[in-house]
């Protein structure tokens, strides 16, 4: 079988078969597709290409095609492009190569600049040429609306999902779903819930999250935690712990009873291609859903806590937090330009000076002799 635009300075280059397929879990289940791509590898050589000269790029396994930066396949592909090692590239379809426009036309004038062709299921195409330009531009475009349906289909169906409580995610440690009714309850493991039990009940009594952790660490007691392992389950644990796990526990709402989604955004920084996660405000979540499950307290008793973790903050006037003594000036108003978080106040021979300790917030550490 020979193709009109396959020439023979195309057959004296590589042929490339990409290879991709968009998650883990398509890997795992969706083998067809798999066979059908590596199945490319024979029409390359129905085409002209021996089989020393078909390379096959499967790196980008598991991986989205919504952009090219993560897909180290991709950039490899590209690079030999531009190096004139490839007559031709072989794709399933153009979803495989590129689901943005953006991509995609870079793709085809790469190709179009340095003769390559390009080949899927249905046929051959010459970048070069207007009409073969068309049609790939065509199923570029219609490659990202498809992307963006299977999107919205996908967040729709799950956010219908949620509005009645019924959409299954990862619920904190101490409460689990149960496997028959998919309905929340509390956790079958005793140690678990007594010790989520306890912090309840000291934070109750001492209305201070490093006075229930100065208590947890003085008696030696450890706090659980999970970790969720892809089709394992759930790894169970314990820890020593830490201001940050008390204040976790005690402002997630999961353990009132409440079914809540949407309590953070996540936006990808287009400069720096970097993800941020920043919580929004409660008036913000997408649902609250009030005595869902049993939970540990009550949903007034949440209320309060969150007024009393609220209050203890340092930063007056905003709150009436523990007034803080010593000489300097700014202290409780410095913060770290690297982690975020405010910086120590502490004082050699009297003289003040400003430190960040992350660590001294996260654990209880005896404090260095003469401060």
């Amino acid at each position: 079988m020979k193709d009109s635009k396959v020439l023979p300075k195309h057959q004296k280059r590589q042929a490339v078969v990409y290879i991709r397929q968009s998650s883990p879990q398509q890997l795992e289940e969706n083998l067809e597709s798999q066979r059908r791509q590596y199945q490319l590898v024979e029409k390359a050589q129905s085409l002209g290409w021996s089989e020393t000269q078909c390379l096959v790029i499967d790196d980008d396994l598991g991986i989205s095609g919504a952009k090219s930066a993560n897909r180290p396949g991709y950039q490899r592909l590209i690079s030999m492009m531009a190096l004139r090692e490839v007559g031709i590239v072989f794709g399933l379809e153009v979803s495989r190569l590129a689901r943005n426009n953006l991509d995609w036309y870079q793709l085809l004038e790469l190709a179009a600049t340095f003769d390559v062709l390009i080949a899927d299921e249905d046929g051959v195409y010459d970048p070069g040429e207007f009409n073969d330009r068309l049609l790939l531009g065509l199923k570029g475009t219609l490659s990202e609306v498809e992307l963006y349906q299977i999107k919205a289909r996908m967040v729709r169906g799950r956010m219908n999902k949620v509005k009645r409580g019924e959409y299954v995610f990862q619920l904190p440690i101490g409460l689990e779903w149960e496997p028959v009714t998919n309905k929340a309850q509390l956790s079958a493991d005793q140690g678990i819930r007594h010790s989520l039990e306890l912090v309840f009940h000291l934070f109750s009594q001492l209305h201070s999250i490093r006075g229930v952790l100065n208590y947890l660490q003085r008696e030696g007691l450890q706090l659980p935690y999970q970790r969720v392992h892809r089709s394992l389950g759930t790894e169970i644990g314990w820890r020593r712990p830490s201001n940050d796990a008390l204040h976790s526990i005690l402002t997630n709402p999961a353990y009132a009873g409440v079914y809540c989604y949407g309590k953070k955004e996540r936006y990808v920084d287009p400069l720096t291609q970097t993800v941020h996660v920043p919580k929004r405000e409660r008036s913000e979540w997408d649902v609250f859903i009030p005595e869902h499950h049993p939970g540990y307290i009550t949903l007034a008793e949440y209320e309060e806590n969150q007024h009393i973790i609220a209050n203890n903050r340092s930063g007056f006037p905003a709150s009436q937090g523990a007034v803080r003594c010593g000489s300097a000036l700014l202290q409780g108003l410095v913060f770290c330009k690297h982690c975020g978080h405010k910086m120590r106040m502490r004082y050699t021979k009297g003289h003040p000076y400003y430190t960040c300790d992350a660590a001294h917030r996260r654990y209880v550490i005896e404090p260095v002799p003469g401060e």
